[in-house]
């Protein structure tokens, strides 16, 4: 193959036109099945540390590197570094929890947790495990669940719900966003408004890399027409002319770039949850205001 065919990708990308149904022979459901399919095979066979088992993995240098879960790992140099000394690093791709089996035969969750420092100082002030737990950054869908059993265990300020901490106002604020998981307990008018909140560019991110669930949820509330333009961005993420060194003026996130992308979603979703909860305020000070002046106006025609 010519550099050329290496550089664009071997020819030119068929373009989605969003208002007509264009001369492909699959529908618009069947065309996103198989790209759908081909971006996430790309993925796992460039994300090779998800599915290694714990161990060493195989690397392209004079370095061993050591993987202890999915989300820790060791890094190892052999020969001595220009200063004399031998390296071993820890390096973690997100926060993690795991439940291991203690020496006294009990069982002992551990794991490596993201707090910032003004959280980890306002955790120090919390009165339960549960509390200090709901400053730091929530880990991966893997450990969510026993992230969320041990917020509920003991938890004051939540009553032993998993609800996020308060700031004293009564608004809350979540310490980190939500996770694109959570739209399934949404409702269908405000999982719609954060669909419309975002580039089809972001959601084509987020759908390849959600879950049966989440996927399905999504697609159901998707127009045909943002089928259609999702089918034209998932094609544009399977070009290699996509990608971010390729483009560098494009605000488009290549196919590598997800993290980036799901991260702006949930951030998305972390404003309008807090939009929600400013607007409920708003009401009930509102109602409390028009009940207060209802009362007083009685009094005052009272002999």
């Amino acid at each position: 193959m010519s550099i050329w065919r290496r550089i664009f990708g071997g020819g030119r990308r068929r373009r989605t036109n969003p208002d007509s149904d264009g001369d492909s022979d699959l529908g618009p459901d069947e065309r996103l099945d198989q790209l759908l399919r081909e971006l996430r095979d790309k993925l796992e066979k460039f994300l090779v540390i998800r599915h290694a088992p714990p161990g060493e993995l195989p690397t392209g240098g004079k370095f061993a590197l050591i993987k202890t879960n999915d989300q820790l790992f060791r890094l190892e140099a052999a020969a001595k570094t220009p200063g004399g000394a031998s390296v071993s690093i820890l390096i973690n791709t997100q926060s993690y929890l795991t439940r291991q089996k203690a020496a006294d035969g009990g069982l002992k969750i551990q794991g490596l947790l993201h707090m910032s420092e003004v959280g980890l100082c306002r955790a120090l002030q919390s009165q339960s495990l549960g509390d200090f737990l709901s400053r730091a950054e929530p880990p991966g869908e893997s450990s969510l669940p026993l992230f969320q059993a041990l917020l509920s265990a003991g938890s004051v300020s939540n009553a032993g719900g998993t609800g996020p901490a308060s700031d004293g106002d009564g608004l809350s604020v979540p310490e980190a966003p939500p996770q694109p998981s959570d739209l399934l307990r949404w409702s269908p008018f405000d999982a719609d408004q954060m669909i419309a909140r975002n580039t089809p560019n972001v959601l084509a991110h987020v759908l390849v890399h959600a879950t049966p669930e989440l996927e399905e949820f999504l697609r159901n509330r998707f127009s045909r027409r943002l089928r259609l333009l999702l089918i034209d961005e998932l094609e544009r993420l399977a070009f290699p002319a996509s990608r971010p060194e390729m483009n560098p003026g494009s605000r488009n996130r290549g196919l590598l770039q997800f993290e980036e992308a799901i991260l702006e979603f949930r951030r998305g979703m972390a404003d309008y949850l807090l939009r929600l909860e400013r607007d409920r305020i708003r009401a009930d000070l509102r109602r409390s205001g028009t009940r207060s002046r209802a009362g007083n106006s009685g009094k005052e025609r009272l002999p």
